[in-house]
């Protein structure tokens, strides 16, 4: 028999359960690193409150965690507004931000500017929010108030990176390469193993003809993040230069590799032509053709290839990439590249119809295709006085035309413009051979 008092402290009384509110579960929620287990908690807290508008939000954001894009954020966004119905501007804000980044990463960037337009006259400190909002104008192509939004968001929080480097991009789309360069300097000072403000500077620097600089920049790049595609084109770009067809190839062929779908085959097909590979080329152009139809360059660079090859079907390909291109140039009147391509397409095109010497209406139709083709060159010099490429293309064309002293001068500027270029040591020998013709030695 049990003595009494034997069970003393044994059967203490249990303390009566807590009642769960859903603040308390709200704050729960809050504290769980697991997404799914932080969504359950607060869509508990919700059931416990469908007024809780944090909640929703908070939910929200959870699910944007699994998925940047999950249809589910967008809902709970969107609840979080219309149960708040502004009684707390900061939860309106914050849910029309977070709403208006989900609307931006999903390319609805008209749904995207309103509700990044609302947080802003909320708050026009928020450096996160004309982040957001540059980032769209930049989607709008309405590059100047991008680069309002994006200075503002550096200027109202120096300590981010990614708003230096999107002004960078912004800048650079601009052609203002300076300003553009020292925004990507200014974004690695920050994140020095930023890859894409590292990205960023190598277009620059190449754009300010600074190649030493951008193969440094492009290798750096590589080391950041050996897995980004973009970084090895860029590099096989600094390596085609150099003459450095080869490295250029690899490059090229390991972009592929990492970012099929960002990266196209057509700058290999560049050093293939260079090195006189000119099957690799055809393939590689073809390879572009296949992703993207309408690649006016590929038709180019597939058309040369073709003559040089002596393929009946060479002049098929130059015509419809000069066609190409010469619309572009009539949509995008700043496009130096298509410029440039459109004009070699024009020179080869001469070639080739020159060379039925017996018509005089074949000479005459090569003669406008090379005046063509040297007034395409002098916008790009006009524009871009130390395009480098552009400047070997005149002197080509003087010298087709028999005009050994422009020629001669054109390949000084091109030599001036970029001493380490691509094929120096052959220009080199190219103007005393010109210089040699003229008597000039």
């Amino acid at each position: 028999m049990l003595k009494q008092g034997a069970l003393k402290g044994t059967l203490a009384p249990r303390p009566a359960p807590l009642h769960e509110t859903a603040s308390t579960v709200y704050a729960k929620a809050r504290a769980c690193s697991d997404p799914h287990e932080a969504i359950a908690g607060f869509t508990k807290a919700l059931k416990l409150d469908p007024s809780l508008a944090v909640a929703a939000y908070a939910r929200g954001l959870m699910y944007q965690r699994l998925d940047l894009t999950h249809a589910q954020a967008l809902e709970d966004f969107t609840l979080a507004l219309e149960l708040d119905n502004r009684e707390n501007p900061t939860c309106t804000r914050l849910a029309r931000y977070a709403r208006g980044v989900w609307y931006l990463r999903s390319r609805r960037l008209e749904q995207a500017l309103s509700d990044l337009n609302y947080c802003i006259e909320l708050d026009n400190s928020d450096a996160a929010a004309f982040y957001a909002r540059a980032s769209v104008y930049q989607g709008l192509n309405d590059l100047d108030l991008a680069l309002e939004d994006f200075t503002r968001a550096c200027e109202l929080d120096p300590s981010t990176a990614n708003a230096f480097y999107g002004k960078g991009m912004v800048l650079l789309k601009q052609r203002k390469y300076q300003p553009a360069l020292e925004a990507y300097q200014q974004a690695l000072k920050i994140e020095p193993s930023h890859v894409l403000a590292l990205y960023g500077r190598a277009l620059a620097e190449r754009s300010l003809e600074l190649h030493e600089q951008a193969f440094e920049s492009g290798e750096e790049c590589v080391r950041v993040d050996p897995s980004f595609g973009l970084a090895y084109n860029s590099l096989g770009i600094s390596y085609q230069r150099f003459n450095r067809h080869q490295e250029a190839i690899a490059a090229f062929t390991r972009s592929i590799e990492l970012q099929s779908e960002d990266v196209i085959p057509i700058n290999r097909a560049f050093s293939y032509l260079a090195l006189g590979m000119f099957e690799q080329a055809i393939a590689a152009s073809d390879q572009t053709l296949r992703s993207n139809p309408r690649c006016e360059r590929s038709f180019v660079v597939r058309g040369i290839a073709k003559h040089r090859l002596h393929l009946p079907d060479a002049r098929v390909d130059l015509e419809q990439g000069e066609r190409y291109l010469t619309a572009v140039i009539g949509r995008w009147n700043s496009d130096t590249w298509s410029r440039l391509t459109c004009a070699q397409a024009k020179r080869e095109l001469a070639i080739i119809v020159s060379s039925n010497k017996k018509h005089a209406r074949e000479i005459a139709a090569a003669k406008l295709l090379r005046q063509q083709a040297l007034e395409l060159i002098e916008q790009i010099v006009a524009l871009e006085p130390r395009f480098y490429e552009a400047w070997i293309a005149k002197a080509q064309l003087y010298y087709d035309r028999g005009d050994v002293q422009e020629a001669s001068k054109a390949f000084r500027q091109a030599v001036h413009v970029n001493p380490t270029g691509v094929l120096t040591t052959a220009w080199f020998i190219g103007q005393c051979i010109i210089e040699l013709m003229c008597g000039s030695l």
